[in-house]
């Protein structure tokens, strides 16, 4: 049994709410507890999710038809709703196993502040291209933005309005939008999707409005593109090479300690250096054998296992179990630290992340932040309510602090808001700098600061990982016009 000291609660006819009845015909458990805390001594699933739900007799219509569907599926499923009616649960009730037991509402049981949200729109490539001090900037043929949202919402228009061709249209509209629905209660379901609860779509919904659609301006998103190619020779030749040190795919730790832009050569591939860069080509469960010093900034962007990702082949993929494997508390700062995870919507590389990682490395979890991607002409990539796609990532913020003093300083200098960052996407798995959610105020520009899974070179980071120079390749890049403005570099 659970050590949690669970009690019977009191019947249903103490209850002084009435049932409704689509409730009256679920079947509720009636087990509750004081226990705060998943306790990871539990034998069975089934055991740790009722120790956190209190008895329920009617459930918030927002589940109703979710909870219908599940019925209709398997009659002897049971229902359980958490205190604070923030997630709902149902298993099987005579085996009750961790495989057979779904989280179908939300990712995790906590408040998130609610707060307006603090929104930036980024300028990723203008970031990118503050990188290298005026000497070379991204090409655009290089780029992979989308023109237009890959999925567009459907918009509600009376069928009365309609010609006889367009209600048909309209009909088959509803009739797709209506599958699409039953799919994604079908995907919930299973545990293989997390639709973004009321909360945090409110919030992606107000950034959306601030920075997109008829607000939206391409020049606050991209930097004007010309074409210069013809010279990128020249421009290579009068850079400084990196000649002082080995290869730079030997695994080691290297530096451009200079504060000039260099070139050099990896993989058999022509690479940028941006100045006070360092970086190492290495397994990052192997960043033990590093000297790496500590860190008061860590971020991570582990490639999750993904079956779309696994059919293009677009990178080798990193089992969430592994994580464990990584010392991130050997290059975390004593004093104080800020570690930042992205990490997809799969339900259970959350609860990984959440219940295992985190608390293994010595890290509390704070928020979560998001980013909210758009298309060039400013749409959302996808609807916010897409069930095979969202517009959104995202990032888990955690810190770790030697004692309560500099705990209560870091969380103020983190805040309550959440943070969300509108930007266009480059490349697949190209995120924003870590500097548009972590200002200075949060993290002076001075202090040291770790990406592991590093796809990128950045000044002033130290990146590692097995994909370090993939957007340092020089054909991605090409020197600025002479007479461009530099502020939109």
């Amino acid at each position: 049994m659970c050590r949690c000291s669970t009690t019977r609660a009191p019947s249903r006819t103490a209850t002084p709410r009435r049932p409704t009845r689509r409730a009256r015909r679920s079947r509720v458990s009636t087990t509750r507890t004081s226990c705060q805390a998943l306790a990871p001594d539990c034998r069975t699933a089934k055991e740790t999710i009722t120790a956190h739900c209190a008895v329920h007799t009617a459930y918030p219509p927002k589940y109703l038809d979710t909870i219908k569907w599940m019925h209709a599926k398997d009659p002897s499923a049971e229902i359980l709703l958490t205190e604070d009616g923030n997630e709902l649960w149902f298993f099987q009730s005579y085996t009750a196993t961790a495989k057979n037991v779904m989280c179908v509402t939300s990712q995790f049981h906590h408040s998130e502040s609610t707060m307006e949200p603090k929104v930036s729109s980024v300028n990723h490539a203008a970031l990118v291209n503050g990188y290298y001090m005026g000497q070379l900037r991204l090409r655009e043929d290089s780029l992979q933005a989308p023109a237009t949202a890959f999925i567009r919402p459907s918009i509600a228009q009376a069928p009365g309005a309609l010609s006889a061709a367009a209600a048909r249209r309209h009909r088959k509209r509803e009739t797709a939008a209506r599958r699409r629905s039953e799919r994604l209660v079908e995907l919930t379901a299973q545990g293989k999707f997390v639709p973004l609860s009321d909360q945090a779509r409110n919030a992606l919904q107000v950034a959306f409005e601030r920075v997109g659609g008829p607000r939206f301006a391409l020049r606050d998103f991209l930097p004007s593109f010309q074409d210069h190619s013809d010279v990128i020779e020249d421009v290579f030749e009068s850079l400084p090479a990196m000649t002082d040190t080995g290869p730079l795919d030997d695994g080691n730790l290297h530096y451009n300690a200079t504060d000039q832009v260099r070139v050099s050569v990896a993989n058999g591939t022509k690479v940028l250096l941006p100045a006070g860069s360092s970086f190492a080509q290495r397994d990052v469960r192997e960043i033990h054998r590093l000297p790496l010093g500590r860190h008061k900034l860590i971020v991570m962007d582990p490639p999750w296992q993904n079956k779309s990702v696994s059919r293009a082949k677009r990178y080798d993929m990193f089992d969430h179990t592994e994580l464990l494997k990584i010392q991130v508390a050997q290059i975390a700062d004593l004093d104080e630290c800020i570690l930042a995870v992205w990490v997809t919507n799969r339900p259970r590389y959350m609860a990984y992340l959440r219940d295992q990682a985190l608390p293994a490395w010595g890290f509390t979890y704070h928020a979560s932040w998001y980013w909210l991607k758009l298309s060039k002409n400013g749409e959302l990539v996808t609807p916010l309510d897409s069930s095979h796609r969202l517009p959104v990532e995202t990032l888990v913020v955690a810190y770790r602090a030697k004692d309560p003093e500099h705990e209560q300083r870091l969380l103020q200098r983190l805040g309550k808001q959440t943070r969300i960052v509108l930007s266009i996407p480059l490349r697949h798995s190209w995120k924003p700098p870590p500097e548009c959610f972590f200002d200075e105020k949060i993290i002076p520009a001075s202090a040291k600061k770790a990406e592991l899974f590093a796809r990128e070179l950045r000044p002033s980071w130290t990146s590692i990982g097995n994909e370090v120079f993939k957007f340092q390749a020089a054909n991605l890049f090409q020197p600025p016009p002479s007479n461009l403005d530099h502020e939109n570099w």
